[in-house]
């Protein structure tokens, strides 16, 4: 059970991470397109 837990946090880890650099990249874009 523990084990199931780690592999979910993990997992959400990754995902929040991944989602981070995706609004980072799309902000980052942005600003380039603009100036």
């Amino acid at each position: 059970m523990k084990n199931l837990w780690l592999i979910a946090y993990l997992d959400l880890k990754e995902s929040i991470r991944a989602k981070w650099f995706l609004v980072y990249s799309l902000v980052f874009g942005g600003l380039i397109a603009l100036f």
